[in-house]
C-alpha cells in the first residue's frame, strides 16, 4: 500500500477544498492538521477561521520550527496545503498575471506597511465574511476573479473602518461594504453585491496575500533557498526527474482521458462542464493548463519511495492531480476534479448505479489502463455522511484485488458516471485499515460490499 503521504494526500485536498468552499473552517483546520501530521510534524497553531490569519499562522509556525530538517518538510507540505486551498479561492500560489503583478508591485511601501500592521493586529479567531455569498454572487465572484486577472480592477478600494464594540458595528451603514480591519471581517450588505464591490474584495485579498508573501520571502530567504536546494538534490538523486514525472502524467492523461497536450480546447471545456465545473471557472486568458509539481520525500522511517505531486491548474482551480513514484515512475494515484458542491446522491441511488459502473470499471481497467490480470476479490465501496444517508462526494469505488493482496481502485462520480480517481493498492489489508482510520477521523462511514 502506498504511504499516507501519497494515498491520503488527494483525499485530504478534496476534503479541505470542500470544507472551505462551504465555509466550514473548523473542519478545514482539522483536515490541514491531519495532513501536516502525516508529513511527520505537529502543528502547534491550528488554522484560524480567517484565511489571512491562516497565512500569518503559517509564517509564525515557520519561525517556531525553523530547523533544517523540518523546513524541508514544511515547504513541501505547505505547498500541498496552499495548492489545495487555491482550488477554492485566492492564494499566494495562484498564478499572478502581468497586470496584477504590476499592480501589486506598484503599491507604495507605506501602503504595504499599513496593510501588514492591520494584519498583524487582527485576532486569530476572526470570522472571514459576515454572510455566505448567494449562488448568483458566487458565480459572479468567480467570473470577476477571471476579469481581475486580465486587468479589470476596482475604481476604488474597499472602505476600511475600525469597530471597537457592538455600538460601532450597529452604526455602520447596512447598505455599504466594509472591511472592519480590527476584527478581520468583511461586512456585506444584505442586498446583492455590485461588480465594483466584488472587485474591491478581490483586490483586498490579493493585496493582503501579496504583502504577507513578500515579507515571508524576504524574512526567510536563506531558509527557503536552503530547503529548495535540499529538495532539488533529493529529486535529482531519484531515478525519475521532474521533467520525466510530468511527461508520465501527460502521457497518462492522453492514454486514459484522451486529452493530449495542455491546450484548453473547446472539447476540454465541455468535459469540465460535464463534471459540474462552471464555465466561468475558465477565464478567456486561460489558453493552456498550468503544471505545478512538488517533490515529497517519504516521512519518518517509512520504506516507501519518494513521490511527485503534480497538479494541472487553470488560473482559478486545480483540475487534475497525480502522484508519481519518483523511483520507478509508477502512477500511484490520479484524481480528477468534479464540483464538490454537487448535490450528494442517496445511498439507494448510488447502489442502483453499481452494476453499470462495475461493467465500465472492468472495461476501463482493461482498455484505458491496459491492465489484464486475475483477481481473487472484487468489491465496491463508498463513504456515507454520518449526518445523512448520502454518498460522500458522490464517489463509488471498485476494488480489484489479486491473490498477493495488491490491486487497483477505480472511483467514479455517480452523478457524471465518469472516472474521478485511479489508485494502486499495494496491500489490501493496509488499505482497509486506512479506510477505517479515515472513517474515524472524518465523520463518515466506510461501506464495502462484495461484487456478485
Amino acid at each position: 500500500m502506498m504511504s499516507a503521504d501519497s494515498t491520503n494526500k488527494i483525499d485530504s485536498i478534496k476534503q479541505i477544498n470542500s470544507a472551505i468552499k462551504h465555509g466550514d473552517y473548523r473542519e478545514a483546520d482539522a483536515l490541514v492538521d491531519q495532513l501536516c501530521k502525516a508529513q511527520g510534524f505537529d502543528t502547534e497553531y491550528p488554522m484560524p477561521d480567517s484565511f489571512i490569519s491562516e497565512l500569518k499562522e503559517k509564517e509564525h509556525n515557520m519561525r517556531k520550527h525553523s530547523t533544517k530538517h523540518k523546513w524541508q518538510k514544511k515547504v513541501a507540505i505547505w505547498a500541498v496545503v496552499i495548492a489545495a486551498l487555491g482550488a477554492g479561492g485566492f492564494t499566494t500560489r495562484a498564478v499572478v498575471k502581468d497586470m496584477v503583478k504590476q499592480r501589486m508591485e506598484a503599491m507604495p511601501e507605506e501602503k504595504k506597511e499599513d496593510l501588514l500592521k492591520i494584519l498583524d493586529s487582527v485576532p486569530t479567531n476572526a470570522i472571514y465574511e459576515s454572510r455566505e455569498l448567494t449562488a448568483a454572487e458566487e458565480k459572479r465572484r468567480l467570473a470577476l476573479t477571471n476579469e481581475y486577472v486580465k486587468g479589470k480592477f476596482p475604481e476604488n478600494e474597499i472602505t476600511m473602518v475600525r469597530a471597537d464594540n457592538i455600538e460601532d458595528l450597529n452604526n455602520l451603514d447596512k447598505d455599504t461594504l466594509y472591511y472592519v480591519y480590527n476584527r478581520a471581517r468583511i461586512y456585506y450588505p444584505e442586498r446583492e453585491l455590485t461588480d465594483e464591490e466584488h472587485l474591491q474584495v478581490i483586490d483586498l485579498f490579493k493585496k493582503q496575500e501579496y504583502v504577507i508573501q513578500e515579507r515571508y520571502e524576504r524574512d526567510y530567504k536563506d531558509e527557503i533557498e536552503a530547503a529548495e536546494a535540499e529538495q532539488q538534490k533529493a529529486s535529482e538523486e531519484s531515478n525519475i526527474t521532474e521533467e520525466k514525472a510530468i511527461a508520465i502524467a501527460d502521457e497518462f492523461r492522453n492514454k486514459v482521458l484522451g486529452e493530449s497536450g495542455r491546450e484548453i480546447t473547446e472539447e476540454l471545456k465541455q468535459k469540465l462542464i460535464s463534471r459540474g465545473i462552471a464555465e466561468e471557472a475558465l477565464a478567456e486568458g486561460d489558453t493552456e493548463l498550468i503544471v505545478d509539481i512538488v517533490f515529497c520525500e517519504a516521512t519518518g522511517d517509512s520504506e516507501e519511495d519518494p513521490t511527485y505531486l503534480i497538479n494541472y491548474n487553470t488560473n482559478t482551480m486545480a483540475l487534475y492531480a497525480f502522484v508519481i513514484n519518483a523511483q520507478d515512475g509508477t502512477v500511484e494515484d490520479m484524481f480528477i476534479t468534479f464540483d464538490s458542491g454537487m448535490e450528494e446522491l442517496s445511498t439507494s441511488a448510488a447502489e442502483e448505479s453499481v452494476p453499470a459502473l462495475y461493467e465500465k470499471a472492468k472495461e476501463d481497467l482493461k482498455i484505458q489502463f491496459g491492465i489484464s490480470e486475475e483477481y481473487t476479490e472484487t468489491h465496491y465501496s463508498y463513504f456515507t455522511n454520518t449526518d445523512s444517508e448520502t454518498i460522500h462526494f458522490n464517489e463509488l469505488s471498485f476494488l480489484f484485488v489479486k491473490e498477493d493482496g495488491t490491486g487497483y481502485r477505480l472511483t467514479y462520480n455517480c452523478n457524471a458516471k465518469e472516472l474521478s480517481r485511479y489508485s494502486v493498492i499495494k496491500n489490501f489489508d493496509d488499505f482497509l485499515q486506512q479506510q477505517a482510520d479515515n472513517e474515524s477521523t472524518n465523520n463518515k462511514t466506510f461501506i464495502m460490499k462484495d461484487m456478485k
